[in-house]
């Protein structure tokens, strides 16, 4: 019998940090974020395990050379992955995965973990990309260029909506939180 996978992708800077907290925190359903895992050096405030496993560039060849990786990617010099082994311990604890990945994943995911996972792939939208502009502008002392690189880095991103078996939007944040937990609860019913 296949166990639930939850996948939550969305476009940059939709609030996906503040859905996970509140789902997790009022949720009755036992759901874990499966941890990925990081070359990059670990920042003020961030703690080894819980935003990701930090570990070396040599680290991370070896688990490439030992194929104990779902995926990997490289982002600005650093890589970022997913290992079977954090799969395995978050459901060897009867706890439901929940992904959070960039779009460019999910293809393999669903590729990759369909034998073994029912998969539910969640995307979430801002209301619009004029909504997501002001957020830019609201919360971040960021240059013009940059929020436009954010801007067509979420575009590019709302092209694969279609790719995923639900669309939610955070129009209004506890309403985004809601509906997402009733898609999860009425998926697992069905595993």
């Amino acid at each position: 019998m296949k166990k639930p996978l939850i996948i939550i992708s969305w476009c940059s800077w939709v609030g996906k940090n503040a859905v996970w907290k509140y789902i997790k925190s009022v949720s009755e359903i036992n759901l874990g974020k499966v941890t990925t895992t990081t070359s990059r050096p670990i920042r003020q405030g961030e703690t080894h395990w819980k935003e990701y496993f930090f570990v070396t560039k040599e680290e991370f060849e070896n688990l490439i050379e030992t194929n104990k990786l779902i995926e990997y990617t490289t982002t600005h010099t650093n890589y970022y992955w997913s290992t079977f082994e954090a799969l395995e311990n978050v459901v060897k604890n009867s706890i439901v995965p929940v992904y959070e990945i960039d779009t460019k994943w999910l293809d393999y995911f669903m590729e990759s973990l369909k034998d073994d996972y029912d998969i539910t792939s969640i995307f979430i939208l801002p209301p619009s990309f004029e909504d997501l502009e002001r957020r830019l502008l609201s919360r971040w002392s960021e240059t013009p260029e940059t929020i436009k690189i954010r801007i067509d880095t979420a575009r590019r991103e709302y092209e694969s909506v279609n790719n995923y078996e639900y669309k939610v939007i955070n129009d209004d944040i506890e309403r985004a939180w809601n509906e997402i937990l009733e898609i999860i609860k009425r998926r697992i019913q069905y595993v």
